[in-house]
């Protein structure tokens, strides 16, 4: 029965081998492949950073910061040699880091398409402290000649010191009674 046995048993092994091969092959396949979308994900993201790292030094001189490559969501603040994740950080801290992110992107897009998206800030920075806001409208202001960037605020003596165009929603109101 053995002997009638053995040439099974030889193709069972021959059949595992080319199993093993196959799987071997798919495995490298995956790698390769998780790779590729890897160094495409720094691809994209690598410029923002490069652009952000400066807007970023104006708020914090010794600052880095890693983004989700997915989403270019900031992840962590490193400061002082400390990683501080997204969730640790404070509400002003966590909406200064998205606008500059934004700043950032827009720089990336203007540069790769030309120009610029429109920035929407609805009550923006409501949560930093006076130092940082002051900082914060300087790079606005600087954003805002290469780009046009719209704030909304139910606040607007914060942002009088800006120039640029304002419209109030009670003039608007009062010019729509009047026809």
């Amino acid at each position: 029965r053995l002997e009638e046995l053995e040439p099974e048993l030889e193709a069972a092994r021959r059949h595992a081998a080319a199993l093993e091969r196959e799987a071997a092959a798919w495995q490298l396949l995956g790698n390769e492949l998780a790779a590729a979308e890897q160094a495409q994900r720094e691809r994209l993201v690598a410029p923002v950073r490069s652009r952000l790292r400066p807007l970023l030094h104006r708020l914090w001189p010794d600052a880095g910061i890693e983004l989700d490559p997915e989403t270019l969501s900031p992840r962590e603040l490193r400061r002082s040699g400390l990683a501080e994740p997204l969730r640790t950080l404070s509400v002003g801290t966590r909406e200064q880091l998205a606008v500059l992110v934004r700043l950032a992107l827009g720089d990336v897009l203007r540069e790769r398409e030309g120009e610029s998206p429109c920035l929407v800030l609805d009550d923006a920075l409501v949560f930093a402290d006076e130092s940082r806001f002051e900082r914060m409208q300087a790079l606005l202001a600087e954003a805002a000649r290469t780009r046009q960037i719209v704030i909304l605020t139910c606040r607007p003596r914060d942002w009088l010191g800006l120039g640029g165009r304002r419209i109030r929603l009670e003039a608007c109101r009062i010019a729509k009674a009047g026809r």
